[in-house]
């Protein structure tokens, strides 16, 4: 099954950032991110890791979809 994943623009509204500060920590190397063309993707585990818990994503994003 594929991961969930957001992009740079999703994350930064769910998390009230802007997107230029979502990428800076993309950039950093803060955020595990991969880059698909001109677009950043974070998938939900890698998004976990950052914000240091899966509760975390959950409370913000919901379940995953099965």
């Amino acid at each position: 099954m594929a991961d969930k994943s957001f992009r740079v623009k999703e994350v930064a509204e769910a998390l009230d950032r802007s997107p230029r500060t979502i990428r800076n920590h993309i950039q950093q190397g803060e955020l595990p991110a991969a880059k698909v063309g001109r677009t950043y993707v974070i998938t939900r585990n890698d998004l976990a890791e950052y914000l240091g818990s899966m509760d975390r994503v959950r409370a913000i994003f919901g379940d995953e979809e099965k």
